[in-house]
């Protein structure tokens, strides 16, 4: 008698557990049903800002190809502002996006606890009936039933329930994996959400920036061609002396290479600084992505027509629009940041970035809208100091991407002849310039 009551006692136990558990996963269900449905518009109206996003790169770069007038000048910062509204607008969609799929996960976490906890119910029961019953001895079952059959028939329940025991075993480890890698998804979730957060941020302050430009170019014309003209002159003007100032102080550098000092080129050592890149040409074929380059390493076609002082390009030129995530080309350490804007506006660097490398490379990130690193600051490859722009001499938003021995470079105040004030910049032998293309 006392077998078909705990018998009883667990069926009863694991039928209320599990009318529980129906109940209240009915109505997770329709939560979760409508949290699926925000998401799914959330996802359609990122889809739709995207496609907006990517218009305006597409009238941007034509913009690219118009001569340089005031009325080209004020129309990009106004697609650029444009463009940065939709990025903003892009940046707290996904954080409403992600704030609901987190919603979500907590609604699985939650439901997957109280699945635990049932299965633990009906355990706990199973394994007390399956104690009570051990109590008995085989001589003790076998002399409380008249017949055979009866004792088999409890034999066989005893195994029943053994079974039983064994698939809510495998039931529980299969709940706890599920709810570990719902735990891990929301961990990742929230840590998204921090990074949209701070995405947001940066585009608020970019744009930010943009008005300033444009508030600053037009009281510098007063909105008159010529007087812009004149300004564009006194930047070349400006670029080409201090470019002359520069070569006189690299000159002086006693620096000698050994090769061996450094990594062999074609080890792809280095990481692109920039997503969705292409190794063509913007003007050869290039087009077709987002970033690719506008000026190659050595001796290009702006350097034999005057530009550098017969030194080359000192790097490589990226398409990159005013914004545009700049990330660290590989592990080191930040040897130092500035902005030569300050000391002498729109002729060199403008803001940029110089970081030492272990393997004895210098990675520089020069033209920045925003820094997002400091001096002495350790970076993991793939890691994002900041945003590129246009600042310094650029006649269109791009990244000046640099490779030199790490050795060689000399980070300098200098005051400047031309514009008479101090400025602080990376300063490297020709000797001691690499091209990045031969790392990546």
């Amino acid at each position: 008698m006392r077998r078909f009551n705990s018998m009883r006692i667990v069926f009863v136990t694991v039928a209320a557990a599990a009318v529980f558990f129906t109940t209240s996963v009915a109505g997770r269900a329709s939560v979760a049903d409508d949290l699926r449905k925000e998401i799914d518009q959330k996802n359609e109206e990122v889809a739709a800002i995207e496609k907006e996003i990517q218009e305006y790169r597409k009238r941007l770069a034509e913009k690219e190809q118009e001569s340089q007038t005031l009325k080209t000048a004020v129309s990009r910062i106004d697609l650029t502002l444009k463009k940065i509204n939709s990025s903003i607008r892009l940046a707290e969609t996904r954080i409403a996006r992600t704030r609901l799929e987190i919603r979500e996960l907590d609604g699985e976490i939650r439901g997957k606890a109280g699945a635990i906890g049932n299965s633990r119910v009906s355990l706990a029961a199973l394994m007390v009936s399956l104690s009570r019953q051990d109590e008995e001895g085989l001589l003790q079952l076998v002399a409380k039933y008249k017949s055979l059959a009866g004792f088999f028939n409890s034999f066989y329940s005893i195994i029943s329930f053994e079974g039983e025991l064994q698939k809510k075993l495998v039931e529980l480890r299969v709940l706890k994996q599920g709810l570990e890698e719902s735990n891990e998804a929301a961990k990742a979730k929230n840590q998204e959400l921090a990074g949209l957060l701070r995405t947001l941020a940066d585009e608020r302050s970019l744009h930010a920036v943009e008005r300033k430009e444009q508030a600053q170019l037009l009281q510098e014309t007063q909105n008159q061609e010529k007087k812009y003209q004149a300004l564009l002159q006194e930047q070349e003007k400006k670029r080409a002396a201090l470019e002359n100032e520069i070569q006189e102080i690299e000159q002086k550098i006693g620096f000698t290479l050994d090769p061996s000092s450094i990594p062999l080129r074609g080890s792809g050592i280095l990481g692109w600084p920039l997503s969705d890149i292409s190794l063509k040409s913007c003007w050869n074929g290039g087009q077709g992505a987002k970033n690719c380059i506008t000026q190659y390493f050595g001796n290009t076609d702006f350097a034999r027509r005057g530009g550098y002082n017969g030194k080359g390009h000192n790097g490589v030129d990226l398409r990159a629009d005013i914004g545009t995530p700049v990330f660290a080309a590989d592990g080191g350490v930040i040897t130092a940041v500035g902005d030569t804007d300050i000391g002498c506006r729109g002729a060199s660097y403008g803001k940029w970035i110089l970081i030492r490398h272990p393997n004895n490379l210098a990675t520089l990130y020069t033209h920045l809208s925003a820094i997002h690193a400091s001096t002495g600051q350790e970076v993991a490859r793939g890691d994002r100091i900041g945003f590129s722009g246009k600042t310094g001499y650029a006649t269109g938003p791009h990244l000046h991407f640099g490779a030199f021995v790490a050795n060689a470079v000399e980070v300098t105040s200098i005051r400047s002849r031309v514009c008479g004030r101090q400025m602080t910049l990376p300063i490297a032998p020709t000797s001691a310039y690499l091209n990045p293309l031969d790392y990546l």
